[in-house]
């Protein structure tokens, strides 16, 4: 039996359902190793971490022909573009190599001539392995987008809420409701305008938001969904910039605190402030999958300041429970489980990034040669960072006087 009587057919199966033969030409696959590499200071030596091997890569060219090609090529087209990850895979019949579970990093390319060979597609794309089970700790693409799933869910769980139950019954109710909606608008404006201003061209956008809601509080209560949207866009809004994350969350911390000033004298006021709750639980998680945690204690306390609003909107919930309302149950249960994955996200984050170290300085010495000696190289990035971390004085950038103490970051 040669070797070409093992080649199978070539099918891809996208997590749909949908199935293609497809042709194809050359094979190949490939992977590399994960290695964690410490040259530590003063020291001949480099220590080797192994963290095992990446996920196998297979680029493949292949082709659809025949009178009819391009309505098949059209839908398998479609079909590549069907979101693949580590729960929704697709499946690789692979001609040499097995039916592998896959998800595509590259492509798809289409590409048809009508010169030159002529009734047929080729694509071209790029897959990469997969396994259906997420292993310990979950890689930050992974988690992260189940995270944003899950985040979105809350979202729309928390909207839904309000919008079947936020009607007030009476006219004094609609004014309470409007004078905490005011209230709770104008404390996100308060706590969020800065943030949206660091931000690359949100900052305008925020604030023309925040005052159409804020001259418009009045429709918004008679339309509980068109409020329950607005909260949640405002509040949402900076959580994705490229920021300090745990900037935002305190941002966002400094929300969960005010709306205790919410009143909850009738039940229409306690599904605003539950309302509340949900956007600041969900824009709190939002805000730790983009921005900079520069290190492991920029991650813990980040966990932690989850960890505090969480406890905040628990007691601000007990609050207006105490008066008979009731939350609903499947919603809380759903912020319960975004935040406490939000928490474990990052504790286990914490693990791939730099440590803080300290350590008072034997001797006198220049900011480049401190650098030099506590990382064992330097960059005027990296004693510019050294600089900043330990607040250097003026006479400092000169000559650090021995015994000071100093941060760095490793």
């Amino acid at each position: 039996m040669s070797y070409l009587d093992d080649l199978r057919e070539c099918r891809y199966t996208a997590p749909s359902g949908a199935s293609f033969a497809l042709q194809f030409d050359d094979l190949s696959r490939s992977t590399e190793p994960k290695a964690a590499l410490l040259d530590p200071p003063q020291q001949s030596r480099t220590e080797v971490q192994n963290l095992g091997f990446s996920g196998v890569r297979f680029p493949m060219s292949f082709y659809l022909s025949g009178e009819n090609y391009h309505t098949e090529a059209d839908a398998l087209f479609k079909a590549l573009m069907e979101p693949t990850d580590t729960r929704r895979p697709g499946t690789l019949q692979h001609p040499r190599w097995g039916d592998v579970l896959v998800a595509l990093v590259s492509g798809p390319s289409q590409v048809e001539g009508f010169v030159e060979n002529m009734g047929q597609a080729v694509f071209t794309v790029e897959f990469i392995t997969v396994d259906r089970e997420a292993k310990f700790p979950a890689t930050t693409a992974d988690s992260g987008g189940q995270l944003q799933s899950d985040a979105d869910a809350s979202a729309d769980a928390s909207g839904s809420t309000y919008t079947d139950k936020g009607v007030p019954g009476t006219p004094s109710e609609t004014a309470r409701v409007g004078e905490s909606t005011t209230d709770l608008l104008t404390q996100t404006g308060a706590a969020l305008s800065g943030l949206a201003s660091s931000a690359q061209d949100l900052g305008a956008q925020f604030e023309a938001d925040l005052t159409t809601a804020l001259s418009t509080v009045d429709d918004l209560v008679a339309a509980p969904a068109e409020l329950a949207s607005a909260v949640l866009a405002l509040i949402r809004a900076p959580a994705s910039a490229l920021l300090q994350v745990n900037d935002k969350i305190n941002s966002y911390k400094t929300i969960a605190n005010g709306m205790v000033s919410l009143t909850v004298n009738s039940y229409a006021e306690c599904e605003l402030l539950f309302l509340g709750i949900g956007a600041v639980a969900v824009a709190s998680c939002e805000a730790t999958l983009s921005g900079d945690l520069g290190n492991r204690g920029d991650a813990v306390d980040a966990s932690d300041n989850i960890d505090a609003i969480l406890a905040q909107i628990r007691a601000l919930l007990e609050a207006a429970e105490a008066t008979g309302w009731t939350c609903d149950g499947d919603t809380w249960a759903g912020i319960e489980d975004l935040m406490s994955t939000c928490r474990s996200r990052l504790l286990n984050a914490s693990f791939d990034l730099k440590a803080e170290r300290r350590k008072a300085l034997p001797s006198a010495m220049d900011p480049h040669s401190a650098v030099k000696a506590l990382y064992g190289t330097w960059s005027d990035e990296l004693v510019d960072q050294f600089g900043r971390d330990n607040d250097l004085a003026d006479d400092e950038w000169f000559m650090i006087p021995a015994g000071r103490m100093v941060v760095w970051y490793a």
